[in-house]
């Protein structure tokens, strides 16, 4: 009995001078367990890499968890990347601008030794909705009947492309306008009711490469049935009365 009691506290001891003194795996070297890094985070540490994920034309705020107020960065970024440092001195303000891979590199001096520790950010590609070439537009809100909503669709082309206006056919002009805007965007407006099962079709041909093949935009309906000018409106009055 008395063996099985000594063997009882000396693992009572043994447990807890280890919850006192030992370092778990968790532990940073210096005592502190590492808070975790994530997507607006990231835990610095010497050596330490984190990666965080954004999409094109995206804006981010990471705070920078463990850096004094006299940190430095340098990056690859080129212009993919936008980065400033924040209002709030541990934080990067960073917009993503192209796809791509990119590092920067996060510098901090603490008791005169220098660290440095790299934050990956990744930036994927927005989906402006082309699909194998073809962009199709399920439906154009001519009568405006959601909250919000627009009797236009803008449709974002890539660089190099421009509106073919000969790629619009009769038929379509009736019940379409296409109109081309600043920054790579080409307006879809609801003319005239349209609901068949052969979609409207028009263009973008690309402006010094023949040889790339021409961009599509589809139209599957258009709902329109009123139309506001006084002109059908009084014409409308009349067929009533």
């Amino acid at each position: 009995m008395r063996k099985r009691i000594f063997a009882l506290m000396a693992f009572v001891s043994l447990s807890l001078a280890c919850v006192v003194g030992c370092k778990s795996d968790a532990d940073d070297g210096v005592g502190e367990k590492p808070r975790p890094s994530t997507e607006d985070s990231f835990y610095f540490r010497n050596g330490a890499k984190h990666t965080i994920h954004m999409v094109e034309r995206d804006d981010r705020v990471v705070f920078l968890d463990g850096v004094s107020d006299n940190f430095t960065f340098t990056d690859n970024a080129g212009t993919g990347l936008t980065i400033v440092q924040g209002t709030v001195s541990t934080t990067l303000n960073i917009r993503a601008n192209t796809q791509g891979t990119y590092e920067i590199v996060i510098a901090d001096t603490k008791e005169g030794v220098e660290r440095k520790a790299t934050l990956i950010v990744e930036v994927a590609p927005r989906d402006t909705g082309w699909r194998d070439g073809v962009y199709t537009i399920k439906d154009i809100d001519g009568d405006k009947t959601e909250a919000n909503s627009n009797d236009y669709v803008d449709v974002e082309y890539p660089d190099g492309y421009q509106y073919d206006s000969s790629s619009l056919s009769s038929e379509a002009s009736t019940r379409i306008t296409v109109s081309s805007q600043a920054g790579n965007i080409v307006r879809v407006t609801a003319k005239n009711h349209y609901d068949s099962s052969a979609p409207l079709e028009f263009k973008l041909k690309h402006k010094t490469d023949a040889s790339k093949a021409p961009l599509t935009v589809k139209v599957k309906r258009v709902t329109k049935f009123w139309n506001y000018s006084s002109q059908y409106l009084y014409v409308f009055l009349i067929r009533i009365m």
